[in-house]
């Protein structure tokens, strides 16, 4: 063998030369073409497999609910508004690229059959012990064709790199879909439901800070910030016990300021932020136990309160298995998938749904989709309203054997109280918690219309004439998120749900912020017991919303 005609450092002519074998120049460049020429065809095919196989991963993982009633994944990843995905193990991937004859031309056993070259020969004998040497030195680098950018190693190929995907997308394919919407700056009272413009009203004059400031406190307002206007202050009041409340509100307001500012500071956890901040400001505006509520008449004579808007933490509490929202049927997937991952009732373990176990006996996970607060509308037992609703929850809970639940929840402080403002906190935007809200409240509208549902049921049966179904009353989103505080309004489009917002409704930073929220809780207040009141009795009692209005 001519070895000046070769080079010595061409792990061909190394293993030519070691077993013997005599080669002309030539033959030996034409071997070298032939098999380069192999190598890219075999690397074109092998990598557009690759690909084909990723992109179906991808897509599906894209497209995939989370949770299933067909024998879900033993593990369901949370439905959050941007998520991270797991790199799939190939050997697990629901479509895995077939190994058979699609092994890389550099891996040991690619193409190991005998087959014909360029020349029309049979393949040398040597092609394994040639393919594995040549992946010892080109470090699993198969492709030898230069790219703009470098290969990844062959076993990170097989792996869908970690992407972002965002949850949004998912609420408009909902069984009733959730659209996002933003407030126009402009008129945007105008494109809101009648049952909140009001609302929105005064929640602007509150951002615009217009009396926000009791007159009382004038004074220390005005030594801790250097410039005010008149007309953030109301007018003055010379009612003693007013003069007496102002002064203990604003001393809470300060301290609430001091222990968000040091909450923020020490970076305390989303519990600490629930316990040492919300929750303090939300006991300020909304009641924690009708139980004692009196109001006092003109006379001077004490009443008991007939309605009243209480606050409840519900951080524990999940959606009803029967409220939980499920995703359209799709080409994909033809069969029924739920929004929320469940465990069942009884053990609290994972529930996969099939023919066997009913939607009543199970609830969505305690991780999932779950909110921080909500406040409910309490009315007193002797009234109508709730004469009506305990009754009807009560036998509708009896004719379908499940807890008696109003609300999309079986948590058992919000039985009887439906709820008119859901909140969901958060201490960094991490996870947008308007999914979760968008998903909590699509379950309430589906609990309320098979409420509505069963009650033009028992009219029927009763032979009793029904009135046309309204909508549900627009319903106040709040989503909190360290110090601000942001509101939505969730619409009812009857097929659909459509969410308008932000509008920001203010913060905990400062003591003028902080007075813009505490002005903007006490409109929601006020909203809840009176509009939100008025379309429970609509709903319920089947009343003509003019009727109402009318008493």
């Amino acid at each position: 063998m001519d070895n000046a005609s070769l080079s010595s450092e061409d792990p061909l002519d190394m293993l030519f030369e070691a077993h013997g074998y005599a080669i002309s120049p030539e033959r030996a460049t034409e071997i070298r073409s032939s098999r380069k020429r192999r190598r890219e065809q075999q690397h074109r095919e092998c990598d557009s497999r690759i690909q084909g196989w990723l992109q179906s991963i991808e897509n599906q993982v894209e497209s995939e609910p989370q949770s299933t009633l067909r024998e879900p994944p033993a593990k369901r990843a949370r439905l959050d508004d941007s998520v991270e995905e797991t790199q799939l193990n190939h050997s697990h991937a629901p479509h895995t690229i077939p190994l058979e004859d699609t092994l890389m031309p550099s891996m040991p056993g690619a193409n190991s059959s005998p087959a014909p070259d360029a020349a029309g020969g049979k393949r040398c004998r040597h092609t394994l012990i040639y393919s594995t040497l040549k992946l010892l030195i080109t470090s699993g680098a198969p492709d030898e064709t230069p790219t703009d950018q470098p290969r990844r190693p062959l076993h990170l190929q097989l792996l869908p790199t970690k992407r972002k995907c965002t949850m949004k997308t998912n609420l408009k394919k909902l069984e009733k879909p959730v659209h996002t919407k933003p407030l126009p700056q402009k008129d945007a009272s105008e494109i809101l439901p009648e049952d909140v413009r009001g609302l929105f009203r005064s929640l602007d004059d509150a951002i615009n800070r217009i009396q926000v400031i009791p007159y009382e406190v004038k004074e220390e307002i005005t030594t801790m910030v250097s410039r005010v206007f008149p007309h953030y202050f109301s007018d003055p009041d010379p009612d003693v016990e007013r003069v007496t409340n102002a002064k203990a509100t604003f001393g809470v307001l300060r301290e609430i300021i001091q222990v968000a500012a040091e909450t923020a500071e020490y970076q305390r956890h989303e519990c600490a932020w629930n316990s040492h901040v919300y929750e303090p400001l939300l006991k300020l505006v909304f009641s924690s136990n009708i139980m004692g509520a009196t109001n006092v008449t003109s006379a001077g004579i004490q009443q008991p309160q007939k309605v009243r808007a209480r606050w409840e933490p519900i951080m524990s509490a999940t959606i009803a298995g029967d409220s939980i929202p499920y995703y359209q049927p799709s080409a994909a997937h033809s069969s029924i998938h739920l929004a929320c991952s469940v465990t069942s009732l009884t053990d609290g373990g994972a529930a996969s749904i099939n023919s066997a176990v009913s939607l009543s006996e199970v609830q969505s996970r305690k991780d999932s989709k779950k909110v921080d607060f909500a406040v409910v509308l309490d009315v007193a037992e002797d009234e109508p309203l709730q004469k009506t609703i305990v009754e009807f929850i009560d036998h509708v809970s009896v004719a379908t054997g499940t807890l008696p639940h109003v609300n999309q929840t079986i948590y058992r402080p919000l039985n009887y109280s439906p709820i008119a403002v859901s909140i969901e906190a958060k201490v960094q935007s991490v996870k947008d918690p308007l999914v979760q809200l968008s998903v909590w409240t699509a379950a309430w509208h589906k609990r309320m219309y098979g409420l509505r549902w069963h009650l033009g049921l028992m009219k029927i049966a009763c032979q009793q004439p029904t009135t046309p179904q309204p909508r549900l009353v627009t319903l106040p989103l709040i989503q909190i998120v360290g110090h601000s505080w942001q509101l939505y309004f969730a619409c009812d489009l009857e097929e659909s749900i459509r969410i308008y917002g932000p509008l920001p409704i203010g913060s905990t930073d400062s003591i003028l912020s902080i007075y813009v929220l505490m002005k903007s809780l006490e409109a929601i207040r006020k909203w809840i017991e009176d509009t939100f009141y008025n379309n429970m009795k609509s709903w319920f009692m089947c009343i003509n919303p003019e009727d109402i209005a009318c008493e």
